[in-house]
């Protein structure tokens, strides 16, 4: 298991992880940017570089200190991988009042909406493997 993001324009390397990177493993794993253990970057003289720890090192922690697109472009992240939790359960999901429905029928369906929703999470507490 790998801290990722959650949507499918969330690219492996680039402005996700070099703004931090939030993801549903985060608070077992902490952000992307804890998690990246190398990057390759074009830099502005057409340079490719790979950082780490030990090989350019300072622009590895410039990458992971924010900013990252004002070093070049980066091609390529490795990531730290973890083993998965027996018992961690995520699910990530989007609740908005915009809904058309809901601006149709008012009030009453984003409440019928939440309240599934919330039996819906009881029901998965209920039933997690463990």
């Amino acid at each position: 298991m790998v801290v990722g993001g959650n949507a499918q324009t969330v690219g492996a390397a680039g402005g996700y992880t070099t703004g931090g990177g939030h993801s549903s493993n985060s608070p077992l794993h902490g952000l992307a940017v804890d998690n990246m253990l190398e990057a390759d970057i074009v830099i502005a003289d057409g340079t490719l570089l790979t950082t780490n720890a030990c090989e350019n090192s300072e622009l590895f922690w410039a990458l992971r200190g924010g900013g990252g697109g004002s070093w070049g472009v980066i091609t390529r992240v490795v990531y730290k991988a973890h083993e998965q939790e027996p018992n961690y359960f995520t699910w990530t999901g989007v609740i908005g009042s915009s809904d058309l429905m809901c601006h149709i029928a008012g009030r009453k369906c984003f409440r019928e909406m939440v309240t599934a929703f919330v039996d819906f999470l009881n029901y998965t507490a209920e039933h997690q493997p463990g």
